[in-house]
């Protein structure tokens, strides 16, 4: 059954009011800042210099006989906070990992990368180059042998393109 308003509305107004509704779906969380769901939202001039998306290649270098160098591809995402998630394709070993870090304002990055059934922790630095187009940077991967201590075990090196 149809209201009253429907029927008295005409009928290219009610398609202007639909689309004025889709619109304001559509366009209300990017408008709103896109909050990650915590409500609040971050001065322009604290947002990341890093935040983006970036893919590219990675070179590993092991410090380890028992550990071969490898080689693949990575996919980093930096939110405003300097969060990053990323996956990694590891082509030499034909695995996949998952890396979990932060990256401060000076680009010192610390984390963690889980591939292979272990979880190594990842610190080192990020910079922009190139007009903040390419992320670059040397992760040392290091693995944990007893509850405070790590030992590094290789190094990964990486230019990403936006």
């Amino acid at each position: 059954m149809r209201t009253l308003s429907a029927l008295l509305t005409p009928r290219w107004g009610r398609v202007l009011v639909a689309s004025t509704s889709i619109l304001l779906t559509v366009t209300a969380p990017i408008l709103a800042g896109c909050g990650g769901g915590s409500g609040t939202q971050i001065p322009v001039e604290n947002i990341s210099p890093f935040a983006g998306a970036y893919s590219g290649p990675w070179q590993f270098t092991s410090g380890v006989s028992a550990i071969p160098n490898q080689t693949g591809t990575m996919t980093v995402a930096i939110d405003a906070n300097g969060n990053i998630t990323g996956s990694l394709n590891n082509t030499t070993l034909s695995q996949t990992g998952a890396l979990n870090a932060h990256v401060d304002d000076t680009g010192a990055v610390t984390g963690t990368y889980v591939s292979g059934g272990s979880t190594n922790r990842a610190t080192g630095t990020l910079s922009l180059t190139s007009g903040g187009s390419q992320l670059t940077g040397t992760f040392d991967v290091a693995q944990q042998v007893s509850a405070d201590t790590f030992q590094t075990f290789g190094q990964v090196s990486f230019t990403l393109h936006r």
